[in-house]
């Protein structure tokens, strides 16, 4: 996916791009004003004068056509680009309807531009063309700058993976730890992934990152069974569990960077839980197939939020998974709400009927925790027994404790 984040400065006057030049990328303005104008001898046709936060030149990115009018630095700017992988995917991924609309209004508007050149006055040209007077569209362009820095990220390596612990009820024993992805913005902060991995799932930046993500994690249970055998003197019986996008799923490279990742550190394939998302089910074969894969590498599966989705019944029987995680809005209720936990019990007994472990996440209570196992819950996850926590952390915090409960 090729989209840059970095901003060019356009002094007064400077042209930007020129009539009938390659549309090759669009710009959004983040100082200054820029001027839509139709090249006309010496006498220009001003069309439009945009300002902060205002995207401009996507028209032609969008279908692929020459520039339909030249535009110029009205003052001194600063203006990000925007290549068009970046709109073109999201043209691609919506309804047929959609695409259709866009054809034909682009088409109509390049139509107004040749016959009215000349003929209207200015506001009737800025009108005919579409361009708007008001930034109305900031919502879309703060989402379209908030891509960009998403790709510079993981070009420049601020994305970081906590771990959380994975803890077997029934003995409080540390089983493995959940693989959950950051980004440690020098800009925006601690990102929370509820807020940049939808952006990324909607695009196609989930795939190299779910590709680093893979690859750190295995880098990272490595440290974490080389620290455990030193400290314990015995390797470690944990698995590291990692979530996998729909898109990971349907990625041809997949399969090769998981063997890459786990004989790159000595891992053995049983090592890793892959995690997916009950929805996945919906595409049908594909990730049957993938499944199957998985299972004949060795490699674990369980299947994420678990009793949210309309098949759950359905598929159940069919699921070649090794463990149900039942969703955290179940868990979050469960205290204070009977009827959720004749829900829970009835997965539980499901999910042991068939020889499917259950993983409960979102613990934070002591109730919680002994609800869960008094229904014959198998394994337990949330802040109760611990937050996210980057590597080192585990390392002086989980390894640690390991050793001196064995020594209580």
């Amino acid at each position: 996916m090729s989209i840059t984040s970095k901003s060019q400065k356009f002094k007064k006057g400077t042209l930007i791009f020129n009539e009938g030049e390659v549309s090759d990328v669009a710009y959004i303005i983040d100082q200054g004003q820029v001027e839509i104008f139709i090249p006309n001898g010496t006498n220009d046709i001003s069309v439009s004068v945009l300002e902060q936060g205002q995207i401009f030149g996507e028209m032609g990115v969008i279908d692929d056509s020459p520039r339909a009018a030249s535009a110029r630095a009205k003052t001194d700017c600063v203006i990000s680009l925007v290549k068009k992988d970046q709109l073109q995917e999201r043209i691609q991924s919506s309804d047929p309807v959609v695409r259709l609309v866009i054809r034909r209004l682009l088409s109509r508007v390049r139509s107004n531009l040749k016959l009215t050149v000349g003929e209207e006055t200015h506001q009737d040209l800025r009108q005919s063309l579409g361009f708007p007077n008001h930034a109305d569209d900031s919502d879309v362009v703060e989402k379209i700058k908030f891509e960009q820095d998403l790709v510079s990220a993981l070009d420049n390596e601020e994305f970081v993976l906590h771990f959380q612990p994975i803890i077997d009820l029934k003995d409080d024993r540390l089983c493995g730890f959940e693989a959950l992805v950051r980004w440690d913005s020098p800009v925006r902060g601690l990102v929370r992934p509820d807020l940049f991995l939808g952006v990324a799932e909607e695009t196609s930046l989930i795939v190299p990152l779910g590709r680093w993500i893979l690859h750190k994690a295995c880098e990272s249970f490595h440290e974490i069974r080389q620290k455990y055998a030193e400290v314990n003197q015995e390797q470690p019986d944990l698995f590291m569990s990692i979530n996998v996008s729909a898109k990971q799923v349907s990625d041809p490279e997949f399969f090769k960077v998981l063997d890459n990742s786990i004989k790159s550190f000595g891992l053995q394939p049983g090592d890793l839980k892959l995690e997916i998302t009950e929805s996945l089910y919906a595409e049908g074969n594909s990730v049957t197939s993938w499944i199957d894969q998985c299972k004949r590498i060795g490699v674990l599966i369980a299947l994420d939020d678990f009793g949210t989705g309309y098949s759950s019944l359905s598929y159940l029987s069919r699921m070649n998974v090794d463990n149900l995680k039942v969703d955290r809005s179940f868990v979050k209720v469960l205290a204070d709400d009977p009827s959720t936990q004749v829900v829970v019990k009835s997965i539980i007994q499901m999910a042991q009927g068939l020889k499917k472990p259950i993983i409960a996440e979102g613990i934070e209570t002591e109730e919680q925790k002994l609800l869960l196992k008094a229904l014959g819950c198998h394994f337990g996850q949330g802040f109760l027994f611990g937050k996210p926590i980057a590597l080192r952390d585990v390392i002086e915090t989980w390894i640690m404790l390991e050793e001196s409960q064995k020594a209580a």
